[in-house]
């Protein structure tokens, strides 16, 4: 910018820099879904998601470089925890996701990605909040939303600090299961997660959404069914049902689609919002739970 004083460059060169990811890869699913390897400036390399439908495209993006949370169902456990991300290599894979499908508008993101958002957490509210302000990148509040595995301290902050939408990965109705499946549910038990959940501040429209994968004879029976019922109940509540996505060395098996649709019913009849999410990218490991940056 030679039109300011060059004291002032030599200020903001000290002070500053100017970075962006690099795109390493992306790969093309059968079913459309992109996947997107990204790497930072010191070789830390992410994944993110473009999953595309007939009115949105919605990128999935990561918090952390690895994961601490070792869920025993999710690829991206297998990793360890690197570090934490930047709030910019946050909000650069909303761009890179831009950069890798032109011809589309990014219209949905969400902090879905490896990494729990809620550990990392100033960097991804500050992320959050870029995504939505006028003069950052200006989304709409209700198409940006944050996953957590159940950070009840910050979840408390959350909905204090950003107006973005909150996801919940539940996946199980007592603590028992639950403790197996998202080990961090010993230090964060249901009790306090849902009590959480009823305090957080919501609009009269809006809800929380719980996701809840399905794990053949694990969390998929009728009993399963009536507990979360039961759950749900005091709650302003969306039910995603994830098919569960399988990945090499994993013990799980997804549960069968008229299995999963009995279990919705009696979510339904309950009146209780509930949808099944079908898996997008499964055959380039691109899945909910599949993520996991290859360092080669």
């Amino acid at each position: 910018m030679t039109d300011i004083h060059r004291d002032f460059r030599a200020e903001l060169a000290r002070r500053f820099r100017l970075d962006r990811a690099r795109t390493v890869s992306v790969q093309s699913a059968s079913d459309g879904t992109r996947k997107l390897l990204v790497a930072f400036q010191d070789g830390a390399r992410v994944e993110a998601v473009l999953i595309p439908e007939p009115n949105r495209l919605t990128v999935c993006i990561s918090t952390q470089v690895g994961c601490s949370l070792n869920c025993t169902f999710c690829r991206t456990g297998t990793m360890r925890r690197e570090r934490d991300l930047e709030t910019w290599e946050i909000v650069e894979q909303v761009l890179a996701a831009r950069r890798a499908w032109p011809e589309r508008a990014v219209t949905n993101v969400v902090f879905m990605g490896m990494g729990e958002p809620l550990i990392n957490y100033d960097a991804t509210v500050r992320a959050a909040n870029i995504l939505i302000q006028d003069m950052g990148m200006n989304f709409s509040t209700r198409r940006v939303t944050i996953s957590t595995a159940g950070i009840v301290p910050a979840l408390r902050r959350l909905g204090r600090d950003t107006e973005v939408s909150v996801a919940i990965s539940l996946h199980a109705t007592t603590d028992e299961t639950r403790t197996r499946l998202v080990p961090v549910n010993k230090k964060y038990p249901l009790k306090d997660l849902l009590a959480a959940c009823r305090d957080y501040p919501l609009s009269n429209r809006r809800r929380i959404t719980y996701e809840y994968v399905m794990l053949r004879g694990v969390n998929d029976t009728p009993e399963d069914a009536r507990r979360l019922v039961g759950l749900m109940a005091p709650l302003k509540a969306h039910v995603n049902l994830i098919c569960f996505n399988p990945w090499e060395g994993c013990p799980y098996e997804p549960t069968p689609e008229p299995e999963i649709r009995a279990f919705q019913r009696v979510l339904l009849d309950a009146r209780v919002n509930t949808v099944v999410r079908r898996s997008r990218g499964q055959d380039i490991l691109a899945a909910c739970g599949q993520l996991k940056a290859a360092h080669s």
